[in-house]
């Protein structure tokens, strides 16, 4: 799983924040504090 959310977000830096990486992050934590709070639900 942390494998491909590495490989998630390497892609969406590289294609929506023109590398930056910084601003990529800023709409992916958001969403992988969501995903983790799912994740403990479901477990």
């Amino acid at each position: 799983i942390v494998k491909l959310a590495d490989e998630v977000e390497s892609i969406f830096t590289r294609h929506f924040a023109s590398n930056d990486r910084k601003r990529a992050m800023k709409f992916l934590r958001p969403q992988s504090q969501k995903d983790s709070h799912m994740i403990t639900f479901l477990v």
